[in-house]
């Protein structure tokens, strides 16, 4: 149960965002925009093309809650089962300097009162995980009709498919727009239930995250040894070999969201209240913006267009 029990209060729409997977999109559209202030001291493209999509998406979906989530350190769970975890990223330089890209976006979404959460440990990943099952226990769920969303996830990482459900979808962000999945669209482009997502994942592997589940076995032998077994993974042939069942458990460990009893404690979500010109905070906003020479992001805040 989490420690934020008693102050949570059921919202409407709430919209999970991975921060560390949008920022990284923004940096490599942003690289190509040439994008800086007249002293040439930030590229302010990535921060740019950052606040373009997420307003985007708050403008078109209206969630009553905007909770941007991030990586804090490596995952403490993971480094323990598998020491070469994301170790590409391990490597990778310092993000949270004041004057990075992943500074500048943090210093912009405090600035207007968009609530931000890490907790020491664990990825975005994870945290978005905690709200999907708090959100899915606490609310008034009532297995909601299609048309009503309750959570949208903002990430272009396949592994949120596996929380995918009756009023959960994803967005995946590319150029020009998005993508929309639901657990429909799993079922159709990846052959599975999205509850079956991590079995699938633990016998393919995932590359991008230095996980190489079961040798010999993709994505079609995955899919046809799991229907094989029921959609059973502990049943699947090729585990009776110890060495193939010892890394299916291992990286069934690794991929899955869905195992409440490893998500982190979570604040509740706060209702959606942007800043803007005229609000309190609104003037150290502005001076941020401007000092960054954003015009466009200046014109929408003072028009009260940007979030709505």
């Amino acid at each position: 149960m989490s420690e934020f029990e008693d102050e949570f209060d059921p919202p409407g729409t709430v919209m999970l965002v991975d921060g560390h997977n949008l920022v990284m999109r923004s940096i490599h559209a942003g690289s190509k925009t040439g994008m800086a202030t007249s002293d040439g001291v930030y590229s302010t493209g990535p921060l740019t093309l950052f606040i373009n999509m997420l307003s985007s998406y708050v403008r078109e979906w209206k969630p009553t809650s905007v909770v941007v989530c991030w990586d804090h350190g490596p995952s403490e769970r993971r480094r323990r089962l598998f020491p070469d975890y994301k170790l590409a990223r391990r490597e990778a330089p310092e993000e949270d300097g004041k004057d990075t890209h992943f500074g500048l976006v943090k210093r912009f979404l405090s600035l207007c009162g968009i609530q931000q959460v890490s907790v020491e440990g664990y990825e975005a990943d994870d945290v978005i995980a905690a709200y999907w099952s708090l959100l899915r226990r606490d609310t008034q769920w009532d297995t909601p009709e299609e048309s009503l969303i309750k959570i949208v996830i903002v990430s272009g990482d396949k592994d949120f498919f596996q929380l995918l459900d009756t009023g959960v979808v994803q967005i995946r962000p590319e150029t020009g727009g998005y993508t929309l999945w639901t657990p429909q669209r799993v079922v159709q482009e990846m052959g599975c239930e999205a509850i079956h997502v991590p079995d699938l994942m633990a016998l393919q592997g995932d590359p991008g995250d230095g996980i190489s589940g079961v040798p010999g076995i993709g994505p079609k032998k995955a899919l046809k040894a799991l229907e094989k077994a029921g959609w059973d993974l502990m049943r699947v042939e090729a585990l009776k070999d110890p060495q193939n069942y010892a890394l299916a458990v291992q990286s069934y460990a690794l991929v899955t969201l869905r195992e409440t009893s490893w998500h982190p404690k979570v604040p509740p979500p706060r209702p959606f209240t942007p800043v803007y010109v005229g609000d309190p905070g609104g003037g150290h906003l502005m001076t941020f913006v401007a000092s960054l020479e954003m015009i466009g992001v200046s014109h929408r805040l003072i028009h009260q267009t940007l979030w709505s």
